[in-house]
């Protein structure tokens, strides 16, 4: 390699380095973002605050939600909002009580966390 394409190499990875991230830029920018949806199924003006899954939630919704090889929509949808919602927090112990409830708003909510978790996609969803 000529001295001249060395330093035209050079100076591209310098420019690179103007905007790449720092290591504490990078997770910084990794930390989830709080965004309110407003639920008209739960009232006028009803509003929750919801954040990305991370790695570690979508696993753990997809085992919790995993009996026998078989998994179910309507738990994973319960553990999404468990792991998703910031307010109200809803505990995992009550996933049945969300299964059971409004299914609009469980619907609604629950593509709203997959959206912001990249997952807006049915087989993304499904292969979560």
């Amino acid at each position: 390699m000529g001295a001249a394409m060395e330093t035209a190499k050079l100076a591209e990875i310098e420019k690179d380095d103007r905007t790449t991230l720092t290591e504490e830029e990078f997770f910084k920018r990794l930390r989830p973002e709080e965004h309110a949806l407003t639920v008209p199924e739960l009232g006028e003006g009803a509003k929750v605050v919801l954040r990305p899954l991370s790695l570690d939630d979508r696993e753990k919704a997809h085992k919790m939600a995993t009996e026998n090889g078989h998994t179910s929509g309507a738990k994973f949808q319960g553990y999404t909002l468990a792991f998703g919602m910031v307010r109200p927090r809803v505990s995992v112990a009550r996933v049945q009580e969300l299964i059971a409830g409004n299914p609009r708003a469980v619907d609604r909510i629950a593509k709203e966390i997959w959206k912001l978790s990249g997952l807006d996609s049915p087989d993304a969803v499904k292969n979560a």
